[in-house]
């Protein structure tokens, strides 16, 4: 869980840990390639 949350951090650098709200409106605002679908579902379920 830990390596998807680096990942998308490392993608987006505007969003902080522990935000999952904004987190999903930046990612949702735009095009998204399957690896950051999975992510953002592993972020979702896991937190």
């Amino acid at each position: 869980m830990q390596s998807f949350q680096n990942q998308s951090n490392a993608m987006n650098p505007n969003q902080r840990p522990g935000t999952h709200v904004e987190t999903l409106n930046i990612n949702t605002s735009k095009p998204m390639t399957p690896l950051e679908l999975e992510n953002m579902m592993a972020m979702a379920v896991g937190g």
